[in-house]
């Protein structure tokens, strides 16, 4: 690895593209929703909206949302205010034993990852079915 580039910059850096790829999300969040509840001349009606669809995006959004949070938490101790690694945050090193589990509380920045490609591949391959 480079020596300009120590592991400050990078979870710095890691953060602002997590940052602005969250702000892209928000965008197609709000979209979604719109699209979920509107047709193209009208509201639609309750019986007409995808309620598990709805859901579903919500609980997406909730769970990217609770991710970059940690991100910001995990940056705010490590760097403003100089207290080191918060381990129950910290999602660089990986325990073999934790591994072991998908949904670990250990690593909660790992366990929104997975918990959100787990939801967004099971929406895909119900809609396939």
């Amino acid at each position: 690895m480079p020596d300009h580039l120590n592991i400050i910059t990078a979870q710095i850096a890691g953060f602002f593209v997590t940052s602005v790829l969250y702000g892209l999300y928000l965008y197609t969040f709000f979209q979604c929703l719109y699209t979920l509840v509107r047709s193209r001349s009208r509201w639609k009606e309750y019986s007409d909206i995808h309620w598990g669809l709805v859901a579903i995006t919500l609980i997406l959004f909730a769970n990217g949302t609770f991710h970059v949070s940690l991100g910001l938490l995990r940056l705010i101790h490590q760097f403003a205010l100089h207290m080191g690694p918060v381990a129950w945050v910290n999602a660089m090193k990986v325990e073999p034993h934790i591994c072991n589990s998908m949904l670990t509380t250990a690593r909660p920045q790992i366990s929104t990852v997975v918990l959100q490609t787990m939801i967004g591949e099971g929406v895909m391959v119900s809609s396939l079915a």
